[in-house]
């Protein structure tokens, strides 16, 4: 049967599937066309979730979605134009100016340390994209730690140049096809009793 009810229909935050006889959703914030930037996506996403993670709460993006959908540039953006970052390097650069902001210096063995990690899962095998060429990694277990993959690197950042250069190495030596990546971001507290407080915010493409 011909229907004159549109397929799919957005009104403000809600999602309307099917028509009359369809399905609706509703979702904290719906993104349409050229008109929501970078910046508007991570106001709206990232900003209220990464102030957390220097209090010390873990978060996480998950980008989902066929190929060509925009997951990695939703996460990523463009690289080589700031306005156009996406996600990841936008959050880094709040953590950076968050610390700051609190009297804090970044740096390997301070107050606080930063550090990057990127993983790919291409047909049940590991990489490192932060190691171009490296070797598959393995996969291990500890009670401390959890499940972890073995030899992974996990680079210190205190700027965000130094952020979106490994973000570009990562980019360039990612095995297509079927594959996902996990990249993480520790942010470690040292605190005045000497004790270490360590939060994570992970992305998932």
């Amino acid at each position: 049967l011909e229907s004159t009810t549109p397929y799919l229909r957005v009104a403000g935050e809600s999602l309307s599937i099917g028509g009359g006889r369809g399905s609706s959703f509703t979702f904290d914030a719906i993104f349409e066309g050229a008109s929501d930037t970078q910046q508007t996506v991570y106001d709206a996403v990232g900003a209220p979730t990464v102030s957390c993670v220097v209090s010390g709460q873990n978060v996480a993006f998950v980008a989902c979605g066929p190929a060509l959908a925009g997951k990695r540039w939703t996460l990523f953006g463009d690289l080589d134009t700031p306005s156009n970052h996406g996600i990841i390097p936008r959050a880094i650069a709040q953590l950076l100016a968050t610390v700051a902001g609190r009297g804090g210096a970044v740096a390997t063995g301070g107050e606080y340390e930063l550090r990057l990690s990127w993983l790919e899962v291409c047909e049940e095998r590991v990489f490192d994209l932060l190691r171009p060429g490296s070797d598959e990694l393995q996969l291990a277990e500890s009670p401390a730690r959890g499940q972890y993959a073995s030899g992974l690197a996990a680079v210190a950042i205190d700027s965000v140049d130094a952020a979106v250069t490994l973000l570009r190495t990562g980019a360039s030596c990612g095995r297509h096809g079927l594959s996902y990546t996990v990249l993480s971001v520790s942010v470690r507290q040292r605190r005045q009793d000497g004790s270490m407080r360590v939060a994570t915010l992970t992305a998932v493409e």
